[in-house]
């Protein structure tokens, strides 16, 4: 529930106005949305927050057949497509986009994250005590 009210919040108070009319200024904003969205997917797996269903399912199928995150990304993103054509769901080419593009980000950005969180967690050097 608190998803979705942020959601509601983003798309309706903080972007409401937000209609792009040519299809640069849509391509821009398809494009800024999956690479903002495989950033925070690869942020907070890094920070072992609860993962949404669709993260989950992504990290249980890399475990579970040794797949690379984009591989499982998409196969994931796949089912819920398969889903949304089989309840006659809104597909658009944003859809396919994000189906076939958003897991190539989140495997990209997740082993800089790794890096980046380990390099935080590393000592910085030897304390002196007295």
């Amino acid at each position: 529930m608190i998803i979705g009210a942020l959601i509601d919040f983003w798309l309706l108070v903080i972007f409401g106005d937000l209609t792009p009319q040519t299809l640069a200024g849509q391509s821009f904003i398809l494009l800024f949305g999956i690479l903002s969205m495989g950033m925070g997917v690869a942020i907070y797996l890094q920070a072992k927050f609860p993962a949404s269903p669709m993260d989950t399912l992504m990290v249980a199928i890399h475990t579970r057949f040794g797949l690379n995150l984009r591989n499982s990304r998409i196969i994931s993103e796949s089912f819920a497509l398969l889903l949304a054509f089989l309840f006659k769901g809104a597909i658009g080419v944003g859809t396919i986009v994000v189906t076939l593009t958003l897991g190539l980000v989140v495997q990209f950005f997740y082993p800089v994250f790794e890096r980046t969180l380990e390099r935080m967690q590393a000592p910085k050097g030897p304390l002196i005590t007295k």
